[in-house]
């Protein structure tokens, strides 16, 4: 977290502190740890700040979600991105903190829309009621003040994605480097998925993107990554230059 901003708002629930700082133009959400939940840049919120939150963009090459579910909102700037490039698209955001929620509707400009639903349980829980096959997007971003929620590295919870979404769906998941020495992890991603993608951020952050149909014919698409660099507002080239294909065996 950036320790020299100006704090704007604090709360609590019963899980912790809930913090907002601001500092050089951007606005960052915080649950009293050094690490920010969100960056927002204040004058251009729609534009993704934070290096795991760009390249979860990759995403838009994999699949062209009609229904996307978001796990973990923290500030909301994932689902203020993909709602701006996405209008049509259902948007499903689960958070489990409800002040988290109400702190990012007054704070980071979480967009109200028919088509954006937000819920506040448990993500494992709203997987669990939902139907099978019913979305093409799940983004798995579950992070507490100790670090990534350790439930988003189960195996039943990736056996639950899986179930969740269509044939040509993709499941992605913000962890950090180390989980590359997690085999459990990775051999469960394996065992559920046909396909295993990852992308080393450069801050730490490791992206992973597992889906059930090839994404060659997208990925290599140039026309594809101009227009969706266009209208993300930054090139997501730096990404797909990091994105590897991964097996348990590596």
């Amino acid at each position: 977290m950036m320790q020299t901003g100006r704090e704007v708002y604090r709360t609590y629930d019963e899980i912790g502190v809930i913090q907002v700082i601001e500092d050089a133009g951007k606005r960052y959400l915080a649950f009293g740890t050094e690490d920010e939940q969100s960056c927002q840049l204040i004058q251009q919120p729609h534009i993704l700040q934070l290096e795991y939150t760009r390249a979860i963009m990759l995403s838009l090459l994999m699949v062209n979600p009609k229904n996307i579910t978001l796990i973990g909102l923290g500030g909301g700037s994932l689902a203020l991105t993909f709602h701006t490039v996405l209008p049509k698209a259902c948007i499903q955001a689960i958070e489990l903190r409800a002040m988290v929620v109400k702190t990012a509707q007054k704070y980071f400009h979480l967009p109200k829309s028919d088509n954006i639903q937000y819920t506040s349980m448990e993500g494992f829980d709203y997987l669990k009621a939902t139907p099978s096959h019913s979305t093409q997007l799940i983004v798995a971003d579950m992070y507490t003040e100790q670090g990534v929620d350790q439930q988003q590295l189960s195996q039943a919870f990736i056996q639950q994605c899986e179930r969740n979404l269509s044939h040509n769906g993709w499941l992605v998941l913000n962890c950090w480097l180390d989980h590359k020495l997690n085999s459990a992890f990775i051999q469960a991603l394996d065992e559920s998925f046909s396909l295993l993608y990852a992308c080393d951020t450069g801050g730490g952050n490791w992206v992973l993107f597992a889906g059930k149909v090839d994404i060659n014919h997208f990925k290599l698409c140039d026309t594809s990554i101009k227009i969706w660099s266009k209208k993300l507002g930054f090139s997501l080239t730096k990404y797909l230059n990091r994105l590897v294909s991964i097996t348990h065996s590596a």
